[in-house]
């Protein structure tokens, strides 16, 4: 079974659009911000969704040591996102 962390830096549109898309799949997740993330957060995850720039996944990849990772930038129009994947108007979501 699917089990994915959501690491996001502040509750906005992104957030609730990845949120979605993961509830309409029936995917297990658990939402957590970037300050409050702690190594216990990512036990038993198969992926890890850091949504938000690239300093959330940095700050991410800290926690990180053989999930996959998804970058998803939440602000396309403001933000490089250079390690992120995708943006928050993609439809594979």
């Amino acid at each position: 079974m699917l089990n994915v962390l959501v690491v996001y830096t502040k509750n906005d549109k992104a957030i609730d659009i990845v949120r979605n898309s993961l509830r309409k799949r029936n995917i297990n997740f658990k939402c957590i911000e970037r300050s409050r993330l702690n190594k216990s957060a990512f036990r038993n995850k198969n992926l890890i969704i850091a949504v938000g720039g690239d300093g959330t996944f940095l700050r991410t990849s800290h926690f990180i040591k053989n999930e996959l990772v998804l970058g998803v930038n939440s602000d396309p129009d403001r933000k490089e996102g250079f390690f992120m994947s995708s943006c928050k108007n993609d439809e594979f979501l």
